[in-house]
């Protein structure tokens, strides 16, 4: 799905297969694009299942008493702390606020662009201006993002109805009648975590 988006838009992205092909709408519709891309959509599932076994087998282990052996790995956080706390500075890919670090999009949009961390605190680096459709591709799902965003804080189910349909893989798939009966689905089976408002305005 990756060499697909290099061909049509000149630029590789990257996020995975699996990962990048929520955010489009051209291939988890259709069986035979999923086929031939091998984007394994139950992918995310698996490795839930998989954190949550792991998880159930360390807390056996951790409940009967047993020495558990650790390891030191090179988690972004903890390269984070120890450039903050010693200075060192390095480099790393951050999420932060966009400020005007890349152009063409809004300035207070989440932005992934490189972040150098030491002495000096926490220092985004500005990106400046995307290509035209790479700009294009982030800004159709920063649409969804900023009505899921006032959904939450103006309490209001017709956003959450309105970021669903804005959605490209989901405007792709079902129609607009499936999309609100699909957005009433989920809210109802997440019960108590949906804000009450949310709720209430059904």
């Amino acid at each position: 799905m990756r060499v697909e988006l290099f061909k049509r838009f000149d630029y590789f992205p990257t996020e995975s297969s699996e990962h990048g092909a929520e955010y489009v709408p051209w291939f988890l519709h259709d069986p035979e694009q999923v086929e031939r891309f091998r984007i394994e959509v139950d992918e995310y599932l698996r490795r839930s299942e998989d954190n949550l076994r792991e998880w159930e087998e360390l807390k056996t282990r951790l409940d009967a008493g047993e020495d558990l052996e650790v390891e030191r790995n090179d988690e972004l956080a903890s390269q984070v702390i120890h450039a903050l706390e010693t200075g060192r500075e390095i480099e790393v890919s951050g999420n932060v606020r966009n400020e005007g670090l890349i152009d063409g999009l809004p300035e207070d949009a989440c932005v992934e662009v490189p972040v150098r961390v030491g002495a000096d605190g926490v220092r985004p680096q500005p990106f400046g201006e995307l290509p035209a459709q790479c700009l294009a591709l982030n800004r159709s799902f920063l649409n969804v993002v900023e009505l899921t965003v006032r959904a939450v804080v103006e309490g209001s189910r017709d956003l959450v109805y309105q970021a669903a349909l804005l959605d490209p893989n989901t405007a792709a798939t079902l129609s607009t009648t499936r999309i609100v009966e699909m957005v009433d689905a989920m809210l109802d089976a997440h019960g108590d975590l949906i804000p009450e408002a949310i709720r209430r305005s059904s």
